[in-house]
């Protein structure tokens, strides 16, 4: 659960420290099993199927969480409109926006074209809760837009490992949460895929999940939610 009033870099770093800390404990245990010499082939597959739903879930909450929390921070600094990058005073605009698009009259859309001719000096209040959307699917697709709603960069990290993303974690996590019996991946794939979001192995010494918590502690420090 996210602390309702991460309002310090300190507090933001711990949160996230402590986050992938839980969640990368968790998913060693399993992988630890997965790997045990001597067990039944049927039991292999099993623990296969439910280490990666659980990896997808991990990836995904983890992501969300962050994210969120970061929302969060930013929501504490009692920021002018005037003073948030685009990024987020989109956010904190983000139900007149929806609404003003939605609207069959003018007058809601002409209530927003005065916030940001005239109201620009006011105190933003950024409701940070339920603001990052995963669609329960978390693609490179969606991670992106998720990264565009901070106001952070797609990195090349990212986008060179888009297809572990979409056709290793994701398909083979909908094949094992809709019941299918065999996946198309062994335990070395999954240990590809781990190794990717993780870290740890030589071709990915740092993970994708640790990326994305350094970016955010960067952006903080480098005040990037600032216009």
């Amino acid at each position: 659960m996210i602390p309702a009033k991460v309002r310090t870099l300190d507090l933001l770093d711990k949160y996230l420290t402590d986050e992938l800390v839980r969640r990368r404990a968790e998913l060693f245990h399993l992988k630890a099993r997965l790997e045990t010499k001597n067990i039944l082939q049927t039991e292999k597959e099993a623990l296969l199927r439910g280490c990666i739903v659980v990896l997808y879930a991990h990836w995904e909450g983890y992501i969300k969480d962050s994210a969120t929390a970061y929302i969060c921070y930013v929501s504490t600094q009692k920021l002018k409109h005037r003073e948030l990058s685009n990024n987020f005073v989109a956010v904190a605009l983000r139900h007149m926006i929806n609404d003003a698009a939605q609207a069959k009259t003018y007058k809601l859309r002409s209530e927003l074209a005065r916030v940001f001719l005239e109201d620009m000096e006011s105190r933003s209040q950024i409701n940070w809760k339920d603001v990052v959307i995963t669609e329960s699917n978390l693609s490179s697709d969606v991670l992106k837009n998720i990264i565009d709603l901070l106001g952070l960069d797609y990195l090349p990290e990212y986008e060179t490992r888009q297809n572990v993303i979409d056709n290793q974690l994701l398909r083979h996590r909908n094949m094992a949460a809709h019941g299918q019996l065999f996946l198309e991946m062994d335990v070395e794939g999954f240990q590809h895929v781990y190794d990717t979001l993780l870290g740890g192995s030589a071709n990915n010494p740092v993970g994708l999940m640790t990326i994305f918590k350094d970016q955010i502690l960067n952006a903080v420090l480098l005040r990037k939610y600032l216009r």
